[in-house]
């Protein structure tokens, strides 16, 4: 009830911040963008983001990785920015389970520690020790920092996961 309370508020409140024009205006040596979902559209900061620019933003380059897309180029009133839709800094939305596994994440895995990704690869969660558990938990947060890396010191619009 409390969740639903607070996303009533925000959608009946929700504004968008039009200011970023003049931003991004005000600041001729912007070439990067970051946002922190992958939706194009809609609810997400990306959506909210196309919506103040409606007709003046073209999306092209788009770079994926099983389905999920993690940067693109856009131009805005004929200025190409380089777009990077990161993770939400969560590492429990870096999936590895038996259905769902966040691809990148095992690309990562596999780069830094096959030995590690051969063990897990096929272990049924509920058969993980404790020490699995961990050592998974704290790769998940070394990916979101190299994932963070290659978009903001490499510029990498290309990172699949693989070092």
């Amino acid at each position: 009830m409390i969740s639903e309370n607070i996303n009533n508020f925000v959608l009946q409140n929700l504004s968008l911040n039009y200011s970023i024009g003049d931003i991004i205006d005000e600041n001729p040596n912007l070439k990067n963008l970051f946002f922190t979902a992958t939706g194009l559209d809609g609810k997400s900061p990306f959506g909210w983001f196309r919506r103040i620019f409606e007709n003046n933003l073209i999306i092209d380059n788009i770079f994926e990785v099983e389905g999920r897309i993690w940067s693109f180029n856009c131009i805005i009133n004929n200025r190409r920015f380089n777009v990077f839709m990161l993770p939400t800094p969560k590492p429990r939305g870096i999936h590895f389970t038996n259905n769902q596994r966040t691809i990148t994440f095992c690309n990562y895995l596999q780069s830094i520690d096959i030995d590690f990704y051969n063990e897990i690869d096929n272990l049924p969660m509920i058969n993980r020790t404790n020490i699995q558990k961990q050592l998974l938990s704290e790769y998940r947060v070394s990916f979101l920092i190299e994932t963070y890396r290659q978009a903001i010191i490499e510029n990498n619009l290309n990172f699949n996961g693989t070092l």
